[in-house]
């Protein structure tokens, strides 16, 4: 399940989260998260999650996951939709033997939540891990 948390939406509407002016990350998590939850969604901060179970710090990954770059947010008269995206996100090397289930997607400062993003869980073999953005984007509102 993808979410869009709550803090995040408050946000957006009262101007304190710009998504294209932001500092923004995203972290991997593995199974036995709670990030994703139905009951994570009133969250505001990384640290409110009961079970953030983010990938291991080891060579291809580092705490706190990657900033993600080149963020743009667009309208979509066609389809009535604003559309926040960004470049895709690559860590080398990432450790192997890791079921990586999701991501978190948060502002670097505060550590403020935006979303969870359920992926089909994979193991890590010992090379890259990237997340490819869905090509409608990060994240929509309609």
């Amino acid at each position: 399940m993808s979410i869009v948390y709550n803090i995040a939406k408050k946000r957006l509407i009262d101007g304190s989260l710009d998504l294209s002016d932001s500092k923004i990350n995203v972290l991997l998590v593995m199974s036995g998260t709670t990030a994703g939850t139905s009951t994570s969604e009133d969250r505001s901060t990384l640290g409110q999650i009961t079970t953030l179970t983010e990938l291991d710090t080891n060579t291809g990954y580092t705490a706190g996951g990657a900033q993600i770059t080149n963020t743009s947010v667009t309208t979509d008269n066609t389809n009535e939709k604003g559309r926040f995206d960004a470049d895709n996100v690559t860590w080398s090397n990432v450790q192997t033997g890791k079921r990586i289930v999701g991501a978190v997607v948060y502002q670097d400062t505060g550590s403020y939540l935006i979303c969870y993003l359920t992926f089909t869980s994979f193991t890590t073999g010992g090379g890259d891990v990237t997340i490819a953005w869905n090509a409608s984007g990060i994240l929509q509102t309609s």
